[in-house]
């Protein structure tokens, strides 16, 4: 992770950080062999500055901001992300924000209505037989039992319209699975731990 800071625009020596963080450090302890995703991470944000974390998958982006919001993940969630690549396939999920935007026309809300109830009729049915079947510990079942309810992934629309499809039933169509997959995810987590 690197930060640096633009030279042409001094910050006032009496301007109080907007926010600060010393030595913030993540510590996965729910695995088999604990691990720090984040590890002595300082950085001052000030008024009218911007200030970027910037790095690659994994870094620890993710993992810092959610940290300074003091929120931490489900230990079920920490445990079965151990096995599916650190963590990124829920960090991933969890950029709800990126491209939400409802478009297409009100004539096309049968369609978004058919698409979303077989879309999350077939997820409900997976997850709940992945939760009561799979010949796995509790706590793996309860991470599997998440993931089909993860929302549509974030470039359907951009595919639809390479494909000539309809963009603005696509985009309407993941932008409304986000707010679904997040009440579904939080109902579920509410439900099975």
């Amino acid at each position: 992770m690197s930060l640096s800071a633009n030279a042409s625009s001094p910050i006032p020596a009496s301007s109080a950080p907007l926010l600060q963080a010393e030595g913030v450090t993540v510590r996965f302890d729910a695995c088999e062999r604990p691990f720090d995703v984040v590890r002595d991470v300082s950085f001052t944000l000030h008024p009218g500055r911007t200030l970027c974390l910037v790095g690659e998958s994994g870094c620890g982006k993710s993992m810092t901001a959610l940290s300074l919001l003091h929120i931490s993940l489900p230990a079920p969630v920490i445990t079965f992300s151990e096995v599916v690549s650190g963590a990124n396939a829920f960090i991933a999920m969890l950029m709800m924000g990126v491209g939400f935007k409802i478009s297409g026309d009100t004539s096309q809300k049968g369609k978004i209505v058919k698409i979303l109830a077989v879309r999350y009729g077939v997820s409900i049915a997976v997850a709940a037989a992945l939760y009561f079947f799979m010949p796995l510990p509790l706590e793996y079942r309860q991470a599997l039992a998440i993931l089909p309810l993860s929302p549509i992934a974030s470039a359907a629309p951009a595919f639809t319209a390479d494909l000539k499809g309809d963009f603005g039933l696509a985009s309407a169509v993941n932008s409304i699975s986000i707010v679904i997959s997040i009440v579904l995810i939080t109902a579920t987590l509410l439900i099975i731990l």
